[in-house]
């Protein structure tokens, strides 16, 4: 962004100095409880009912490791909520999806830039989705636009796609 004079300089720098390195739930798994129930407040329905979670359900919550983070920690309550009739979240109502081709990104290389990291990271997304844009961008939470212009700085239109 510095590059395209869309972001200033000096407030990079700024920003840059300072390095906090939050960790996944999973290292974290004391504060699902307090993140759950803080979420279930947030996305509650003034009208409807203040929704519980159950000790069985506290327990798959904190036991599961969060491949998506935050957003599934989300996306669990929210279909836990939906599935409750009476506002008290059970075990049965906790539903985690499966994500066999969702892995933590690799490590920097030697010498490898971030650059270069996501450069290789979208080509080896395209490769598994044979070249399927919607998936990729789906999968890395950007626009099919914003990969179609990291698809040309990085040079990889026609990548994945079976010629």
């Amino acid at each position: 962004m510095i590059e395209a004079d869309t972001f200033r300089p000096d407030l990079y720098y700024r920003i840059a100095s300072m390095s906090h390195r939050i960790p996944p739930l999973r290292e974290r798994r004391e504060d699902i409880p307090a993140l759950a129930d803080a979420l279930l407040i947030r996305m509650r329905d003034p009208k409807a009912y203040r929704c519980h979670i159950g000790k069985c359900a506290r327990e798959l919550l904190v036991n599961h490791d969060y491949p998506g983070n935050i957003r599934e920690l989300m996306n669990v309550l929210r279909r836990a909520v939906s599935l409750s009739t009476d506002g008290h979240i059970k075990a049965e109502h906790i539903e985690f999806d499966e994500y066999p081709a969702i892995r933590p990104p690799a490590p920097l290389k030697q010498g490898q830039s971030i650059k270069e990291m996501e450069a290789d990271r979208i080509k080896e997304l395209l490769q598994l989705h044979s070249g399927h844009r919607r998936k990729v961008s789906d999968e890395l939470g950007i626009s099919e636009r914003t990969l179609y212009r990291k698809l040309v700085k990085y040079d990889l239109i026609g990548v994945g796609k079976e010629t």
